[in-house]
């Protein structure tokens, strides 16, 4: 207790007696806040970081920071975890050019808003895991990357920006988002990893990136409000479990540039009921790419080019199909009618 600050039962006291409820910078001369050096200070609720450079691993971690923090210009370097888990935090204004640190605000249950406004070009893995009050995050036009798990079960979101710039979003990243209906995908994002939006039971909406070449195992697995999904002609297979349990899924379209489908790509969607394959030759596809309890014997409507014979001897397809159509354009489209297409069913007169 001669020391001029210490802790006792949660609480920070300053010369002994005085309960310490604030930390103001402006008052300090250092520029730095070293690694724990608040952590688990449940007195401790408001921060003031002006001026500050530095901000060492964990260091407000489990405190009871409360209302809005602002991560000012200044701050050059940021610890992990250093405000992971203070339940109390309301909203987060990062002003720095630096990425958002691994864990940096991760569990924090009451964080509802995030605004990072700096050049910070990555959210790295866990920044905001289980923020599970977050509603809207504004990223900036100068982020990437999206981490692994960096929003993971952050069930109250239904808002987010993927700027114009982001070339890749890491495994899990949204995962357990079970309140995002809608996703809109920048031209940039060339990958998705593994489980990317598992698990976000509310999904309705995806809008897919025309330049994506990798889409991750069970990216949408059990996105089980998703109806229908356009594929982009770049990417060259369907993952494994990529839209595994997704049960409301009604329509897809392959594109030809797709070879493979591979395991339980389209497991358990048992509203599948239209399958268009754009490619003459028929993918490669697993034995297991459907669950035929689910989707029932010839139930579905499949398309296929005009003359792409390969798929009426292809047992998988033969198995989910009521009707497998030809397709033959007869007039296309333009800028003043819609265009016409002939079908004919190749399993029946």
């Amino acid at each position: 207790k001669s020391n001029p600050m210490y802790m006792t039962g949660g609480n920070l006291y300053v010369n002994g007696s005085e309960l310490a409820t604030e930390f103001n910078a402006k008052d300090s001369s250092s520029t730095y806040v070293g690694s724990n050096v608040f952590a688990g200070c449940l007195s401790l609720a408001k921060v003031d970081l002006t001026g500050v450079t530095e901000i060492g691993s964990y260091a407000f971690s489990k405190s009871g920071v409360s209302g809005e923090v602002v991560i000012p210009e200044t701050i050059k370097r940021f610890g992990t975890y250093a405000f992971g888990e203070c339940t109390s935090l309301d909203k987060l204004i990062w002003q720095s050019s630096i990425g958002v640190a691994m864990g940096a605000f991760n569990y924090d249950t009451n964080l509802r808003e995030i605004v990072i406004s700096g050049n910070s070009t990555t959210v790295s893995n866990w920044a905001f895991k289980g923020c599970s009050n977050l509603v809207k995050v504004t990223l900036p036009d100068t982020v990437t990357y999206l981490s692994q798990q960096s929003f993971q079960n952050c069930s109250a979101l239904k808002e987010i920006n993927i700027p114009e710039g982001v070339t890749g979003i890491g495994n899990y990243a949204f995962g357990g988002c079970t309140s995002l209906e809608q996703i809109i995908m920048p031209d940039t994002v060339n990958s998705l990893g593994i489980g990317v939006f598992a698990y976000c039971t509310g999904l309705k909406d995806i809008h897919l990136s025309s330049g994506l070449t990798d889409l991750g195992n069970s990216c949408f697995s059990k996105c089980v409000s998703l109806e229908t999904v356009e594929l982009p002609a770049t990417l060259t297979s369907i993952s494994s479990g990529a839209f595994n349990e997704c049960s409301s899924l009604k329509t897809i379209k392959i594109p030809a540039s797709v070879t493979e489908i591979k395991s339980r790509a389209l497991y358990k969607c048992k509203l599948l009921s239209s399958i268009y394959f754009m490619e003459e030759e028929c993918p490669a596809m697993a034995t297991d790419v459907f669950d035929y309890d689910y989707i029932k014997t010839a139930a579905a409507l499949v398309y296929i080019p005009e003359n792409a014979t390969a798929y009426t001897e292809n047992e998988l397809i033969l198995k989910i199909a009521s009707h497998l159509y030809s397709t033959k354009v007869i007039a296309v489209a333009n800028c003043i009618e819609p265009g016409k297409e002939q079908y004919t069913c190749l399993l029946h007169d």
